[in-house]
């Protein structure tokens, strides 16, 4: 992987398998910033390896189709596979981690 002068913008459009809840981000790697489009927030990226980043924002975090609560959620993307991983900042939750997978909006590629 190239350093992070030189990588482009990436969009990403990831979707979780339980709920089907849908988020879009547009990663900035020179930045070290991520933007959550839907929230129009820009998050500093907590943790970036070569094939990942990690990241915390705050919003509606889904249980299934009646049960959601407002959280610090902490999300995972692996940029090489797509893995998608957001976690609430909840202790009854956070061991149920909503998963899912990431579209790379220019390459078609997870």
């Amino acid at each position: 992987m190239s350093s992070a002068n030189t990588e482009k913008n990436i969009q990403f459009i990831c979707k979780t398998e339980n709920i089907s809840k849908t988020y879009t981000f547009l990663y900035i790697p020179i930045r070290n910033r991520i933007i959550w489009v839907q929230k129009g927030r820009e998050m500093k990226i907590d943790i970036s390896k070569q094939d990942s980043i990690s990241f915390t924002g705050f919003g509606v975090y889904g249980l299934g189709y009646d049960s959601w609560f407002e959280s610090k959620i902490y999300f995972d993307i692996n940029l090489k596979n797509g893995n998608f991983k957001l976690t609430p900042d909840n202790k009854e939750h956070k061991k149920y981690p909503q998963i899912g997978k990431c579209l790379n909006k220019d390459s078609g590629k997870n």
